[in-house]
């Protein structure tokens, strides 16, 4: 397979993951389709939603709903907004993806999880 086709490949599954069945989070909102992986950085941000992931490889961002449970094994790093986590997240959309909006989702589980040191702000 020529190089190129394949980057194009992993970048669209990187960015756009597989679908992982009918959504169930534990949030009272109905998911608006089926759970997705992404390879993403999870970070707290200042404002609504307070957790997000930058998709990697992607400008999309997706907003985590502030009422939704976080996977057990993600607990220990949201704890402090110093810390990034790398990793693959299953997540239910419960907003529909529209360009140069942030989707809203939660998060049904978290792998291959790796924490970094979040920037210094400036």
């Amino acid at each position: 397979m020529p190089r190129p086709l394949l980057l194009i490949l992993m970048l669209g599954y990187l960015s756009y993951g597989f679908s992982q069945g009918p959504c169930t989070c534990g949030v009272t909102d109905v998911g608006v389709g089926s759970s997705f992986v992404v390879h993403g950085k999870l970070k707290s941000w200042n404002g609504a939603p307070t957790l997000r992931i930058s998709v990697l490889g992607t400008n999309r961002i997706l907003g985590v709903h502030g009422n939704s449970p976080i996977p057990k094994n993600l607990e220990p790093f949201v704890e402090s907004s110093e810390t990034q986590v790398v990793g693959d997240f299953v997540v239910c959309p419960l907003t529909k993806s529209r360009p140069g909006w942030m989707q809203i989702v939660c998060i049904k589980s978290a792998s291959s999880l790796r924490a970094i040191k979040a920037p210094e702000a400036q």
